[in-house]
């Protein structure tokens, strides 16, 4: 845990000045499920400074999250959160690609953006805009309140294990049997598939739709998106999406790093399977998730599972990218023009129906590590129509106002809605 005492001070705590004695005792924790290793100091005016301890700084990965104690009720304070400099062509691996340097190093609107993306909570689970925040070039300082109560701070919407157990629970009420452990993670914990068959018929003879998320630590966007498809499916307001079609939705893959907590990664034991990326093991299936999917799709298929599409979310990989972008990467050749002629009708259907910028369609992303990912093993076991989509970490693009704004809670929950009856419509008669 790394903590400080703010020291008294005479100013009313507004931005720029002095917290004022009230926040004497404020308090900084990070060792939490989803804290960020985080170094603190007192600053000359009396405000925290918090240096997150992460190389990912200006880049659509930075993630930080941390507790705030004992600020009293109605004290005010101030945090500084600065970051490091961010990555320079000097850092990048050599032989990278080019266009693996541009996205370590190419965000240049970050100090912009994040700002507007400062969250709270109580409890990890509800979280609202921070109202007090001015950023300038490597800062930001976020004024507080005291309410006589901890609470959280966050540069996004995190998605905990508190989430992930609540959605557990809403599914095996709503529809009794639907989750299905298929398999476990490299630490022993089960990993759980939302199984839902088509309410309009028998099950066997309809389509299937696959959707997977969280394959890599913090990109919480994939994991909301999820967990509101989740729930809108079983709603009313789904009905009609589970008519025709069968929905197999596996909201999170990386189970550890979720249960795990970004903040306490360092107690993963040597040798931890964490140090690999988990979307370029497709081939070789030496993550236990990655190979249980993958059996899971092969019974699937045996068994007579027609898929016709998946989804693998993620966090996108530009600071700018719009939230729903759905693109293909395979390399020429590896699928013949009717199958990217379908890819391509797809992700039409999904841009004109979602919010989000502009669609990406058959082009190849050369990874840089060269191992083929999820779409790749899907379309290899199903014949099926295999896309990654990325949403946006800090900024969500709305169509109606033919702008980005900042993430907001409701957003996933557009999405999800929009998604499903996108996809009834352009597979349910399939």
């Amino acid at each position: 845990m790394i903590a400080t005492r703010a020291r008294p001070a005479e100013s009313d705590g507004s931005l720029g000045r002095n917290p004022d004695e009230g926040a004497r005792r404020m308090n900084i924790v990070d060792d939490f499920e989803g804290g960020t290793p985080t170094r603190v100091n007192l600053a000359d005016d009396g405000a925290v400074r918090c240096d997150p301890v992460t190389s990912m700084s200006g880049s659509q990965w930075f993630y930080w999250c941390v507790r705030v104690d004992g600020l009293e009720r109605g004290a005010t304070g101030r945090i500084d959160l600065h970051w490091p400099r961010r990555w320079t062509e000097a850092d990048v691996p050599a032989g990278a690609e080019r266009e693996t340097v541009s996205r370590m190093t190419g965000h240049d609107s970050f100090a912009e953006v994040l700002p507007s993306c400062i969250h709270l909570s109580e409890d990890l689970l509800h979280w609202s805009p921070a109202e007090n925040v001015e950023g300038d070039g490597g800062r930001i300082a976020i004024g507080l309140r005291g309410t006589g109560k901890p609470f959280y701070l966050a540069t996004q919407i995190p998605y905990l294990r508190p989430h992930m157990d609540s959605l557990l629970e809403f599914a095996r009420g709503a529809a009794p049997g639907c989750v299905r452990q298929i398999g476990r993670s490299q630490d022993g914990r089960p990993l759980w598939e939302i199984v839902l068959p088509a309410t309009g018929g028998p099950a066997a003879q309809r389509p299937t739709i696959y959707v997977q998320a969280y394959q890599h630590l913090t990109e919480f966007s994939g994991l909301h998106v999820a967990d509101a498809l989740v729930r809108h499916l079983l709603g009313d307001a789904g009905a009609s999406a589970r008519a025709g079609l069968n929905w197999q939705i596996l909201p999170c893959v990386d189970v550890d790093g979720l249960h795990v907590g970004v903040g306490l990664r360092k107690n993963w034991p040597a040798g931890h399977l964490r140090a690999t990326n988990p979307n370029r093991d497709w081939v070789t299936r030496t993550w236990p998730e990655v190979a249980a999917i993958h059996s899971f799709l092969e019974s699937q298929v045996r068994e007579g599972t027609r898929y016709v599409a998946a989804f693998d979310l993620h966090n996108g990989w530009k600071d700018r990218i719009a939230s729903g972008a759905t693109y293909t990467v395979f390399p020429p050749g590896e699928a013949d023009d009717g199958y990217i002629a379908r890819q391509k009708d797809l992700i039409e259907a999904l841009y004109h129906g979602t919010d989000h910028e502009r669609p990406g369609v058959g082009h190849y992303w050369p990874h840089r590590t060269g191992g083929r990912t999820f779409t790749h093993a899907f379309k290899a076991i199903t014949g099926g129509l295999a896309s990654t989509t990325e949403f946006s970490r800090f900024l969500w693009w709305n169509r109606a106002k033919g702008a980005f704004e900042p993430a907001r809670p409701d957003h996933p929950r557009r999405y999800a809605r929009d998604m499903a009856g996108v996809l009834s419509e352009h597979f349910g008669n399939a």
